[in-house]
């Protein structure tokens, strides 16, 4: 993956943090500045374990951060006293974004009770129109 300025990342385990910076950026909504996001992303978005995780989350208590967010695999049985760390597990980039994301509230987006969060209506697909009639230029088109 290509980073801004051209720096070439090659470590699966930067996958989190940086579909987490990009979820932050569109939602316009920040993540804790003292996590630390490891983990690889697949194809269907689930979050997998990555490799000398605690050697990670000592240097990462080390360099000051206050918490975690792991893969689930990685998060399991995992002891936060020896890295002075919180850790969280997640299984999904969706559960990644929900947990990491920081609303109005000051907590995580997706820690409201489920009644106060706001319903989103279901998206137009892009082959009917507004009035949910068929669009026959785009069909035309494939």
């Amino acid at each position: 993956m290509n980073v801004a300025g051209g720096v070439r990342v090659e470590e699966p385990a930067v996958d989190l943090a940086i579909a987490l910076a990009v979820a932050s950026s569109f939602k316009e909504m920040p993540v804790d500045p003292r996590a630390v996001f490891l983990g690889e992303i697949g194809l269907s978005g689930e979050v997998r374990g990555c490799s000398q995780i605690d050697k990670r989350l000592r240097e990462a208590g080390r360099l000051g951060f206050a918490s975690a967010l792991l893969a689930t695999k990685n998060a399991n049985g995992r002891d936060a006293k020896g890295h002075g760390l919180s850790i969280a597990g997640v299984d999904s980039l969706r559960a990644a974004v929900d947990r990491a994301l920081i609303g109005d509230t000051g907590r995580p987006a997706g820690s409201e009770p489920e009644a106060k969060r706001e319903a989103r209506p279901p998206r137009a697909r892009n082959d009917e129109s507004e009035s949910g009639e068929s669009n026959e230029s785009d069909d035309q088109s494939l």
